[in-house]
């Protein structure tokens, strides 16, 4: 496969979400959505240096299912429960802030635990989010968009976003945390890539 293929962009940066994903969902991996966009910004950049591809600050909402992380931490996702028959784990969910990455106007979302949901909508403004809970009768939702709090946090994420578009390199405040996760991730991703010849 020759580099120049318009097919090879698509396939490693699939391939690479997809050894993300693998990595996390086998090490459980929670709110490290910065650390993700990190690993998969610099690749896509690294690689595919006219790509344009931005961190953005977004809202999420999806709906848990089966297939999603069991557990999402409470401090950063609000569930609903909703009735669908004996599915009790079934739910929807609010990540508020949340972090992915835009490639040529396609988002991306390098996180499993966020990916994982179904039925997912990726907000860049309160308004918008605000307005498809309010047609949904997410009331719980709409005054979780209402509070400051939220807002300080999301605003905090564009700031992060920006520090990441702006190639600085783990400046979290997780620090050695963040290298550590980072360094682990990409260990278990250069491997699998190797063998494929990517």
């Amino acid at each position: 496969m020759e580099n120049s293929a318009p097919l090879y962009p698509i396939l490693y940066i699939w391939k690479l979400i997809e050894l993300m994903h693998d990595f996390q969902n086998e090490n459980t991996i929670r709110s490290r959505c910065m650390e993700n966009c990190q690993i998969l910004r610099d690749s896509i950049v690294n690689k595919f240096p006219n790509f344009q591809v931005t961190a953005k600050s977004v809202i999420l909402v999806g709906e848990t299912s089966e297939n999603s992380m069991a557990i999402l931490p409470q401090d950063i996702v609000r569930v609903l429960p909703v009735s669908q028959g004996d599915n009790l784990n079934r739910g929807i969910v609010i990540n508020l802030p949340h972090l992915i990455v835009e490639v040529n106007g396609i988002i991306l979302d390098p996180s499993f635990e966020t990916f994982s949901l179904t039925n997912k909508r990726y907000f860049e403004s309160f308004d918008s989010a605000r307005e498809y809970c309010q047609e949904r009768n997410l009331n719980d939702f709409v005054n979780h968009l209402s509070e400051q709090e939220s807002q300080i946090r999301f605003n905090e994420f564009n700031n992060h976003a920006e520090l990441l578009n702006s190639n600085s390199r783990w400046n979290f405040s997780r620090g050695s945390s963040s290298r550590q996760y980072c360094g682990n991730q990409l260990d278990y991703i250069e491997p699998r890539f190797s063998i494929m010849q990517f």
